[in-house]
């Protein structure tokens, strides 16, 4: 899981201008819903300010019954989606394919809404994206590692100098945060914690120091 997240961070550092947050259409059991209120604990305001919500399993809407009414059946979902601005769509894994002769319960209609929801999140941040210190501090790692791949000599396009330098910020992140657990790198990531996030800086500030040493 660790080694997931991480992943995930050295991808999209310095900040992704979307979060979709997916979860499944169908009656939540109690491990379901502490997952839901650990989302509620972990993300930040401006998180969700960035995010939207994303159901799946969609055939198992009631019959007319819409995302909208299935979400109100449901406390921590309808809080979870309110703090997401409303943002919530619907999407089905297998029957809605092709499903012409209805236009909610059809994936193509759907996803088009999906995709206009998120061009309009985007325009209302102003084209920004949601960061922090420890995706920034990321970002610069990658940079340095770029820098020090060009200067090594070896001759390389930029899309593989950019691919290896994500790699080797991957393998030393994973290496300096050995300590530091998964629940950790997420409050890190999406609540800005000063006590965890100091923590990873420091790693990540370890990681470009071996790089920047190896420069010379």
């Amino acid at each position: 899981m660790k080694s997931a997240i991480l992943r995930c961070i050295t991808e999209f550092a310095p900040g992704p201008h979307v979060f979709l947050i997916v979860l499944k259409v169908e009656r939540y059991t109690e491990q379901e819903q502490a997952v839901i209120a650990k989302m509620h604990e972990y993300f930040s305001d401006e998180v969700f300010q960035f995010a939207t919500v994303l159901f799946t399993h969609g055939d198992q809407l009631r019959e007319e019954q819409t995302i909208e009414n299935f979400i109100c059946d449901n406390k921590l979902v309808m809080e979870l989606v309110k703090k997401c601005g409303g943002r919530c769509h619907v999407i089905d894994n297998k029957y809605w394919k092709n499903n012409p002769e209805e236009e909610y319960r059809n994936n193509q209609v759907q996803v088009e809404k999906l995709l206009k929801t998120i061009d309009q999140m985007v325009k209302a941040n102003n084209g920004a994206y949601y960061t922090n210190e420890m995706l920034q501090k990321v970002e610069e790692s990658k940079k340095r590692e770029e820098q020090r791949i060009r200067q090594s000599g070896v001759q390389m396009l930029d899309e593989l100098i950019r691919k290896l330098s994500k790699e080797n910020v991957f393998k030393e992140l994973l290496a300096q945060m050995a300590t530091i657990t998964y629940v950790a790198l997420i409050k890190a990531l999406f609540t800005g914690e000063a006590s965890v996030t100091n923590s990873i800086i420091v790693a990540a500030g370890n990681a470009i120091s071996g790089w920047f040493r190896s420069l010379f």
